[in-house]
């Protein structure tokens, strides 16, 4: 990150808008992934009922192990894994940012 006292305040923002725009996109993917866990567990399990011919029970425990479960909760894991590392790159820069406000104000002033 090149010092902030290169830079002005339209690229400080499109950066931030960047960082924002990636973070919000993150969060979209994690909420899709986590809204049809229900109803991937769900399909997995009827199907294991219809198949098996067991009980409710029987079936939930084909469903938590079934490769396509393990799978979705495996990108589950990923989506918020990235949201949360975008988030803390956007929290990261804002702070940078504002470190370099005081220190750049310090600087005048002292001078």
């Amino acid at each position: 990150m090149e010092v902030l006292s290169l830079k002005n305040p339209e690229e400080i923002l499109k950066q931030l808008n960047e960082l924002a725009d990636q973070m919000a996109e993150a969060k979209y993917n994690y909420n899709l992934l986590d809204s049809n866990t229900k109803v991937i567990f769900s399909k997995l399990c009827l199907e294991a009922k219809r198949e098996f011919n067991c009980s409710m029970a029987e079936a939930e425990k084909h469903g938590y192990v079934h490769p396509d479960y393990s799978k979705h909760l495996a990108g589950l894991a990923t989506a918020s894994s990235e949201y949360d590392r975008i988030k803390a790159k956007f929290n990261n820069y804002v702070a940078y940012v504002e470190y370099m406000r005081s220190y750049i104000s310090a600087q005048k002033h002292l001078n």
